[in-house]
């Protein structure tokens, strides 16, 4: 495969990756301030700032 493949390949890959860790963390967000996670440990750590 030639380098201009392997870098086309790595930046798409790169991309799709930093968009999924943004969407999920946009996701957990909008979850939390929801109030969906009240009762949860993760929303618990989230109030005493651990």
């Amino acid at each position: 495969m030639s380098a201009g493949a392997q870098f086309g390949l790595f930046a798409v890959t790169a991309a799709s990756c930093a968009l999924a860790a943004w969407l999920s963390r946009a996701l957990c967000h909008a979850i939390l301030q929801a109030g969906l996670l009240a009762d949860y440990r993760v929303n618990l750590a989230n109030r005493t700032g651990r």
